[in-house]
């Protein structure tokens, strides 16, 4: 792990939405453009929340931003939070955090209707974000998809040794 410096540090503990997200993304981006070729380091703890959402901080992080980011995971990294994770290219975990991947959801409204065209949208929209969450983090375990969607299908609650083992963590914090 590289040695943390707070004054090159954010915290994300939090939801993952939109006015939350946008602050990180305002955060990340003063600190590259203070100095690029220093580190940066992201402690984070979410339970998860909007895909759409997350998937943006992602791009924007590992596609235009591109610092160079350590992610320490603290708590519960859940959902949409692991995505947000993987982001970092040295990743640490604390030794009582845990990972929490399962199937993508769609909320709907109480007490509304929707008709069949409605319900094949949102199922259209659902499918498409677990591949996009699917190939995230097989592309950044380098795993096969197929693994990535067993654990989603059973909703797999990994302890801080076993996201080592997996990929998802290099290290466990410990002291």
């Amino acid at each position: 792990m590289q040695p943390v410096d707070f004054k090159r540090s954010v915290n994300f503990i939090s939801e993952v939405k939109a006015e939350d997200v946008e602050k990180l993304a305002s955060q990340l981006a003063k600190l590259k453009s203070e100095n690029e070729n220093e580190w940066i380091t992201l402690f984070l703890a979410s339970t998860g929340g909007d895909v759409a959402v997350g998937f943006g901080l992602y791009d924007f992080v590992v596609g235009v931003l591109k610092p160079k980011l350590q992610v320490i995971g603290i708590g519960k990294i859940a959902s949409m939070a692991i995505p947000l994770f993987l982001m970092g290219e040295h990743r640490a975990i604390g030794r009582h955090a845990t990972i929490f991947l399962h199937e993508i959801e769609r909320c709907f409204e109480k007490e509304s209707r929707y008709s069949l065209s409605e319900l094949q949208v949102a199922m259209a929209s659902v499918k498409s974000s677990r591949d996009t969450y699917v190939k995230i983090v097989s592309e950044r375990l380098k795993c096969p998809a197929e693994v990535v969607e067993e654990m989603m299908r059973a909703n797999s609650l990994l302890s801080a040794e076993r996201a080592v083992e997996l990929g998802f963590a290099h290290e466990i914090i410990d002291r």
